[in-house]
This record gives structure tokens, sequence and C-alpha cells, in this order.
């Protein structure tokens, strides 16, 4: 593909902690190398939204490589499946660890996504 053909994708991310908090609970990843760009929010009036939100958006670049690489090859199928589970282990790891801690307990976030993998785009 020539580079004049090339999609050119800028990304500019703002916050802010709205009205009903006192402190932010978003959080976000634009992953350029990678092609990942997410944003999460902690889940109004459960605890500690703000370290859940975090928490996802460090974990999953890691994880998400980790699960491709083990997928072995890059069809949409394998995308899909890959993204899904690396969330649902997230999910699951956050919460074996609120679970023994109980200023966490409860936490939780939303998460929205875009995974950019050649000239495919994931959204989640």
């Amino acid at each position: 593909m020539e580079a004049a053909d090339r999609a050119h994708l800028t990304v500019r991310s703002i916050s802010d902690v709205g009205l009903r908090r006192l402190a932010n609970e978003d959080a976000y990843v634009n992953d350029d190398r990678f092609g990942l760009y997410v944003v999460c929010d902690g889940i109004g009036g459960q605890p500690s939204g703000e370290a859940a939100s975090q928490t996802v958006v460090h974990a999953l670049p890691h994880v998400l490589r980790r699960r491709l690489r083990e997928a072995g090859h890059a069809d949409d199928a394998s995308v899909r499946k890959a993204l899904t589970l690396a969330l649902i282990e997230i999910s699951a790891a956050m919460q074996t660890v609120a679970e023994d801690i109980d200023i966490l307990r409860g936490m939780g976030a939303t998460a929205v996504g875009l995974l950019i993998d050649r000239s495919r785009g994931f959204l989640f």
C-alpha cells in the first residue's frame, strides 16, 4: 500500500471529573504502536472506581498481547476471542483481589475500545 493510501488516525484524550464525584474515575490508554485505544470509567456508586479503571487500562495491553500470541493466528474470530478472554481475565483478577480487600470490594469499571489490526478495526 502506498503511504498516501494509508489512513491517518489522530487521537486526543480529555477527561473531566463531572458533577457527581470528588475524584476522577476515568482512565485511558492510547497505544499507537499496538493500535489499541481504550477509555474506562469507574462504575458510579461503587467503591474504588478509579482503581478499577486504572487497572484495566494498564493490564489490557499486556494481557491482550499475550492472548494474541497464544492464538497464533490473527483471523477475525481469533482477535475477537483474544479481546473477550483478555477482558474476562482482567475482570476475574480484579474480582479476586477485591474479595480480600474491603475497600475494593464491589469495584468495577466500564471499558470501551478500538483495536486496529492491519486494515481491520475491532470495537469493544
